[in-house]
């Protein structure tokens, strides 16, 4: 974000000065080159109000239209912390559009709890933000706290479907692609993409049938999404990934 250096994650979290708010923050990542550091907070700043302004006035009805259009946007940068907010955020305003079952009040808190996931987790953590996203909205929908029995059950298993499928595609990180195949199980989970049947609306978990969702997100490739960002992606997969534009011609 300031000098385009390459960024180095250090084994061992250290204090560091922001940059910008000159706040001291323990990290465990720097640019190479200079060290300079961006705390969580300065790194998403503009990114949250845009993802909040989409997510609070789009009509939308399928997540993953909507996250594509906030990527697009020049405040959210190729990977960082903006994006586990936006997962989050872009199911409750799906479903909330679809369903009305949810308001606007759910959207911030979806923006407020994926805000609290910090830049760097899937390899820091072992846990792909992306996939955190997911299990946030599943429990915002789901109504879950840690007393909660089935809601409980429900949203740890929604969470590691989903983060074992982000896995199997291979690291090092990309947020693009995470966010993608995050969106894309979380779709087909909830049922944003079919209509209600046999009486089950759209929005609602079906933890029995949770391999069989995640099975065909894996079994589709990119289902037709075409990566527009490989290009500023130092990291990138190349034809690895299945969003590359190689595999998508």
């Amino acid at each position: 974000m300031i000098c385009a250096s390459e960024l180095e994650y250090l084994p061992t979290a250290t204090p560091m000065q922001c940059t910008f708010c000159r706040r001291e923050v323990v990290s465990n990542g720097w640019c190479r080159d200079q060290h300079h550091f961006v705390c969580d907070d300065c790194h998403r700043a503009d990114g949250i109000t845009v993802i909040r302004q989409e997510c609070l006035h789009t009509t939308e009805t399928d997540p993953l239209a909507i996250a594509l259009k906030i990527m697009r946007h020049p405040s959210i940068p190729m990977h960082g912390p903006e994006h586990h907010p936006m997962v989050a955020a872009v199911i409750i305003a799906a479903v909330k559009n679809q369903t009305h079952a949810v308001g606007d009040a759910e959207i911030e808190e979806a923006i407020r709890r994926g805000s609290q996931v910090p830049g760097g987790v899937c390899g820091l953590w072992g846990s792909c933000g992306a996939g955190i996203g997911v299990g946030i909205a599943t429990s915002i929908l789901e109504k879950t706290t840690p007393l909660s029995g089935v809601e409980w059950h429900n949203t740890g298993l929604v969470t590691s479907k989903v983060l074992s499928l982000i896995a199997e595609r291979g690291g090092p990180r990309c947020c693009k692609r995470n966010v993608t195949t995050a969106l894309q199980c979380a779709a087909e989970i909830l049922g944003l993409k079919r209509p209600a049947v046999g009486g089950v609306n759209p929005g609602h978990i079906h933890a029995a049938d949770l391999e069989d969702f995640v099975g065909r997100v894996r079994g589709r490739g990119s289902d037709g999404v075409r990566c527009d960002h490989c290009a500023s992606n130092k990291q990138c997969l190349g034809r690895r990934c299945v969003y590359h534009p190689v595999n998508n011609m």
